[in-house]
Formats: structure tokens, C-alpha cells, sequence
């Protein structure tokens, strides 16, 4: 008899069958973990399949110990045959029969379950290259299996047959394993069921969210089809619970978010006010803060005259508080999913971005159970912070999209005319959430705002208090580097002629040589044009964001033994380094 293992349950069975029905009645939880409850067992499965199998092997084995009279040779491999058979043909009661120990059979079902994981690591690894599309690695395995088949029948063809029954089994498994390896998971449905059941892959959700209707035809009577708008977004507290999983990356980022917290300096998230304000309103809960981040990228011939129709709104979002043996690998920044640019600016960021907000509501209500070698804990990620350019952050949080506006900032309620030569804060002005909560119920003219944002529906955020600078733009690509060194570098050039544009370029090429940065060697030479309007010359900085932050780190060496130290000036541009 099988008696199962499901606790406080004391049924016993005869059959397999009966038994694996009796399970699924439990309900039991993916991932499955099925164990064997006979004798000095351990075997642990997680599919149904290779459970009744293994159970069968026990069964097998009891009936030929209580069988007086044994079998032949001939006898026993023609049963090995038609159990293998009819066993492919779905029969659940006949099972193969079982190795002469239970060690023999456990090394066998082992050394199955290397190939397998040899094989999808394989094919894995091959959809992870960049330049291979799905066709490219389908057509690649039919070509391995059809060597492998190939290799397989000359072995089957050319071995002698063994004496012993069982020696000849685990040859012909063998065999038939290495000449159909990739047989599980020859298809995208195979591999995608295989990687859902062992826990390794979950798809993603779609989810409609609005519906037209699409006049096609003239005649009224004509059912017309329907045009239906997307949010595509990854199962999120999959993604989060794999990842801590991973080896002893919650314990190290526990670890380290404490060694952040004893610092005096204000060196991460965590030392500021706002993370201190949300943990010390649940102090016995384990707390990891998210960032979530959105940007747009172009696909389908970005220089096409539609160019915009399909640019996607990607989502994504990050732990600051991860190692930094982490933190610098962009393969730990999760993508929480994507959407269509043109779908926002047609049905509005709050009809598209609500499944995304409810989710991240729920892991940091409920948290996520995260089972490690040691323990298991529960730990709540709460969105802390909502990072993007400038112009994401204001569509996503609901404040003016132009910034001509009179009210265009999002951290005060100044307006333009002041901003233009504001040059300290005006802390009466800032944001708070009072002033937020009467300047929703105001025209955006009034009030700089488009509405609530969905965000604040959040515990732990809102929109005042999101404290993020675009500094890629707003330092960097177009922004105050962009236009200091500009004047730095006509004063020391067509002002004071301290030096000339080819000692400045001549200098830069120096320093590359020495290989300080790379971002030196992909920098192109700073040019000179003739401005019309002001009948002067000035210097052209044509560089991109991280070219401008490798430019501004090295600027006082390139032009620092030009210019005196005690030059106004030069104390302006030593400031932007």
C-alpha cells in the first residue's frame, strides 16, 4: 500500500493512479514537491509524471521479491519492452520494471536528470545570444538532434546485446535519452510548460484595457471588428522572489543596508529622512525599497515618417540598497513591463498604469516570502522613489507636460518668471502636501497639475516628496555642463587667448594615450563655428551624457595648466568638476 504524504492525511492506496488523483484533490501549490513515502526513500519529484513513474518502480519491485518462480532473461527484457511501450502509449498501470537496489535506481533516474538539465541549459543559453532569433535556435537544435539520432541508431546498431536484463535497460535508456535529448523541450510550448513547472519561468500578464470599434465598411450591418489597447507587465513578485532566492543575496543586501544605516554620511537611500520615516512606522518588518523607473525607446523604423506610432513607454524598477557587486550589473534593473507611447497620450497614464500601481501595493502590504538555505522570511517592498527624464516623471505623476508652462516645476510654485533668475530656494514655495491636495482641484494653469496622480495612492510615496533630478539632462546632455564649459572655454580661448581649440584637442588626445577613461578615446574633437548674430566665434560641444560626465571629470586637466588659479573663472568651471 502507498500512503501519502500530505500531512495529517492517513489514506493509504493500491494503485498508483488511484493515489495521483487522491493528490490533485489536494490542491497541492506549484512548484510541486512530491515525496516518497516508501521505506528509506528520499526521492523528492515535481511533476506528476515522473512521480508515478517512480512509484511504480517501488511497486514492480515488491511483486518481483514476493514472485517465486523467477524469470528468464528473454522473459524479462521482452516485459522491459512492452511495459517501455505501452507506458509511452499512456497505460497508467504497468510501470518499467525497477533496478535490483533502490540505489541503482535512483543513480539511473540521476544521471536521466543531468541530461535533461545539460539540454536546457543548452537551449537556454542559445536564446540568450543577441544576434539568434527563435527560428534561429529551433533550426539549430533539429540540426543537433538529427546527429544525435544519427549517433544513437549506429551505438544501438553496434553494441552486442548484454545477458543481464539490467545492464541491457540502462544501455537502451541511455540510448534513447542521448538520441531524443531534446525531445521535452523541441518546441517553444515544451520548453515554456518545462521552465513554468520547474519554477524557472513565468509568463507575463496581459491585460486589455480599452476596447473600440473600428469602422470598416460602409454597410451598418456589418459586425466590425475591435480595436483593443494593451499593458503587458511581468509577473513582478516572480521576479523579486527568484532573485532574492539566488544563492545569498538577501542575507548580503540585509547585510548591507545595515552597514548603511550605522554610517553617519549620507551615502544611500536608506541614511535619508524619508526611508527613516516609513521604517519607523513598522519596525518589526523586513523593508528593501524599490525604485521604478519608465523611458521610451523607438522600434519599427524610428526615422520613418511615423516614427512616434510605435515608440513603447518600457517600465522598469531596482533596489539601491543591493551590493555594489550588484548594483552594477544591468541584468539586476527588472523590466515590470511595457506599454505603447501612443496609448497613453490616447486613454491617459492612469487607465494603463493601475495594474502596475496594484501590484506594487500588494508586495508591500503583504510582502513576499522569500525562502533561502537558512530561513525564510517575509520582506516588504515598498516604491520609494520614481526615477526618468523629465518630461516621464511629469507625464507619469501628473504635472505639466510643457516647460513653457507658468507653473513647470515640480518641486515648487514659482513661476517661469521668477525660476528665470531664482538662484537660491525659496522654501514658502516648496511643494508640500497640503498645498498638493488644493492645488489638484485647480486649473493646471493655477496649479501646474493635470490631475492626482495614481502614484500617491501608494503608503510609502508621494509625488512631493520625490525628491529625483534628471541629471543626464539637466547637468549633463543639454544642461548646465553643457553651457558652463561652453563659456569657460570661449573665455579662455577668443577672451583671454590663454590657449588655442587645437591645444585643448591636442591635450585630450594626451591624455587618452595614458588610458585614464575610455570615454576620453570615443570623445570627438571639440569644434568652432562663427555665430552671425553676435559676430563671434564659439566652441561646440557635441557630446553625449556620459562622454559630458568623463569631459567634466577630466577638465581641469585638459585645460587646468592654461589658465592661473587665481582666475575668477576657472574657480566657476572647477565648481562643474
Amino acid at each position: 500500500m502507498i500512503k501519502c504524504f500530505v500531512e495529517n492525511c492517513l489514506q493509504d492506496f493500491s494503485t498508483t493512479n488511484e493515489y495521483v488523483a487522491h493528490l490533485k484533490n489536494h490542491n497541492l501549490n506549484k512548484p510541486y514537491i512530491l515525496k516518497c513515502t516508501f521505506e528509506c526513500c528520499p526521492q523528492v519529484l515535481s511533476s506528476f509524471y515522473k512521480f508515478r513513474r517512480h512509484l511504480k518502480s517501488h511497486l514492480l519491485e515488491r511483486m518481483e521479491q514476493a514472485d517465486q518462480n523467477p524469470r528468464t532473461s528473454k522473459q524479462s527484457k521482452n516485459e522491459y519492452q512492452e511495459a517501455e511501450e505501452r507506458m509511452d502509449t499512456g497505460d497508467n498501470e504497468v510501470a518499467l520494471p525497477s533496478t535490483s537496489t533502490q540505489t541503482a535506481t535512483m543513480h539511473l533516474q540521476n544521471s536521466l536528470s543531468s541530461l535533461d538539465r545539460l539540454a536546457i541549459n543548452f537551449v537556454i543559453d542559445l536564446h540568450r545570444k543577441r544576434n539568434f532569433n527563435r527560428k534561429d535556435v529551433t533550426d539549430i537544435l533539429k540540426g543537433v538532434h538529427s546527429v544525435y539520432s544519427n549517433i544513437g541508431r549506429l551505438i544501438s546498431t553496434a553494441a552486442p546485446t548484454s545477458q543481464d536484463v539490467q545492464q541491457q535497460y540502462v544501455f537502451d535508456m541511455y540510448v534513447r535519452k542521448v538520441s531524443n535529448i531534446f525531445e521535452f523541450i523541441d518546441t517553444e510550448h515544451k520548453l515554456f510548460k518545462y521552465l513554468e513547472e520547474a519554477d524557472l519561468y513565468k509568463k507575463p500578464n496581459v491585460y486589455v484595457i480599452h476596447i473600440d470599434k473600428v469602422e470598416l465598411y460602409s454597410d451598418r450591418n456589418v459586425e466590425t471588428p475591435e480595436k483593443r489597447t494593451y499593458l503587458t507587465m511581468s509577473n513582478v513578485k516572480y521576479q523579486i522572489r527568484k532573485f532574492f532566492e539566488l544563492g545569498n543575496v538577501l542575507e548580503k543586501t540585509l547585510e548591507h543596508m545595515e552597514n548603511l544605516q550605522k554610517s553617519a554620511r549620507l551615502e544611500n537611500f536608506v541614511n535619508g529622512a524619508l526611508f527613516k520615516t516609513v521604517e519607523a512606522k513598522c519596525p518589526e518588518k523586513i523593508i528593501i525599497p524599490i525604485f521604478f523607473y519608465s523611458d521610451e525607446f523607438e522600434i519599427n523604423d524610428p526615422l520613418s515618417a511615423h516614427n512616434k506610432r510605435h515608440s513603447i513607454c518600457a517600465l522598469y524598477y531596482s533596489f539601491p540598497t543591493l551590493p555594489t557587486s550588484y548594483t552594477a550589473k544591468l541584468s539586476n534593473i527588472f523590466v515590470a513591463g511595457a506599454i505603447k507611447k501612443i496609448d497613453i497620450s490616447q486613454h491617459g497614464v492612469d487607465k494603463l498604469i493601475g495594474h502596475v500601481i496594484d501590484t506594487f501595493k500588494e508586495i508591500e502590504s503583504n510582502g513576499i516570502v522569500i525562502n533561502t538555505r537558512n530561513h525564510e522570511y517575509r520582506v516588504h517592498f515598498p516604491l520609494m522613489l520614481v526615477q526618468g527624464d523629465n518630461l516621464g516623471l511629469h507625464q507619469m505623476l501628473k504635472f505639466s507636460g510643457s516647460f513653457t508652462a507658468n507653473l513647470y516645476c515640480r518641486f515648487c510654485r514659482r513661476t517661469k518668471d521668477y525660476l528665470r533668475f531664482d538662484i537660491v530656494e525659496h522654501e514658502d514655495s516648496l511643494r508640500d502636501v497640503d498645498n498638493y491636495n488644493i492645488d489638484v482641484q485647480q486649473k493646471q494653469s493655477v496649479s501646474g497639475l493635470t490631475g492626482k496622480s495614481l502614484f500617491n495612492s501608494l503608503e510609502s510615496f508621494h509625488t512631493v516628496s520625490n525628491f529625483y533630478a534628471d541629471i543626464m539632462h539637466d547637468f549633463y546632455s543639454s544642461g548646465v555642463c553643457s553651457f558652463g564649459f561652453t563659456e569657460v572655454l570661449n573665455y579662455c580661448i577668443y577672451i583671454k587667448k590663454m590657449c588655442t581649440l587645437v591645444q585643448i584637442n591636442s591635450r585630450r588626445k594626451q591624455l587618452n594615450n595614458y588610458r585614464l577613461e575610455q570615454g576620453l578615446s570615443r570623445m570627438p574633437d571639440i569644434d568652432e563655428t562663427y555665430m552671425k548674430s553676435q559676430k563671434k566665434k564659439t566652441v561646440i560641444l557635441r557630446m553625449t551624457a556620459s562622454e559630458m560626465a568623463v569631459f567634466a571629470n577630466f577638465f581641469s586637466f585638459i585645460v587646468g595648466p592654461f589658465v592661473p588659479l587665481n582666475d575668477p573663472v576657472w574657480k566657476f568651471a572647477i565648481t562643474l568638476t
